[in-house]
């Protein structure tokens, strides 16, 4: 069995409007604290954006190198264990064998 194909209506889908968010209540003199402490970090400022999302050049350049480093350096540890397993001689004089 095929389906009828249907053409395709003119009428734009209808939107929801955004609500605005609702207000909290305000505390009382009786209770000072009403919402609970894990709720309050919802509540707590935005972060600042990590260094390499910042609109500021200079931390996103810091942050550039500073991850440059990182892996340049990784990427000489894993040289390094190579070296050793393989006896390569990169960083160093082989062993010499033992005759």
């Amino acid at each position: 069995m095929i389906p009828k194909k249907t053409k395709p209506t003119a009428k734009p889908t209808p939107t929801l409007a955004p609500r605005p968010p609702a207000n909290p209540p305000a505390p009382t003199a009786t209770h000072p604290h009403p919402l609970p402490m894990a709720s309050s970090a919802a509540l707590a400022p935005a972060e600042a954006p990590a260094w390499l999302d910042s609109n500021n050049p200079q931390k996103r350049l810091w942050g550039r190198l500073i991850l440059i480093a990182v892996v340049v350096y990784i990427a000489a540890l894993w040289l390094l264990a190579l070296d050793q397993i393989f006896n390569w001689g990169i960083f160093g004089a082989k062993i010499p064998n033992a005759a």
